[in-house]
């Protein structure tokens, strides 16, 4: 979930919420696997409800493509929850395709979560 931030290129970005529990970034990089262009949306809720979220992106020559774009989700279903030896893969983080990625989306982040959105450009 971190690997990809070395080399990255971090982008002007502006939480706009009236949470105080949403913590947000987002970096542009290249994926050393596919070769492909990012951009990686970060969000932290460390909130004990889920939360909507609006991701807007400006700017960009292109769009962002569905097809290979992915969520990938950090949480558990209770915050003290850890891994062990006795259970491993009690978190484990949970990557699924994003249906309607778009420069313009609205996502609902799981409470006491990390969630990172890997649009692809």
């Amino acid at each position: 979930m971190f690997t990809e931030s070395s080399g990255a290129t971090l982008l002007k970005s502006t939480l706009q919420t009236s949470s105080q529990s949403l913590v947000a970034s987002a970096i542009e990089y290249a994926n050393s696997e596919d070769k492909k262009n990012y951009i990686r949306v970060k969000v932290v809720n460390f909130g004990s409800g889920s939360e909507s979220f609006r991701i807007s992106i400006n700017g960009l020559k292109s769009k962002v493509k569905q097809s290979g774009s992915r969520k990938t989700v950090l949480t558990a279903a209770n915050v003290m929850d850890e891994n062990s030896f006795s259970e491993p893969n009690k978190i484990v983080p949970q990557q699924t395709p994003i249906e309607g990625a778009s420069t313009d989306m609205k996502v609902e982040l799981p409470p006491h979560s990390v969630t990172s959105f890997d649009l692809l450009k």
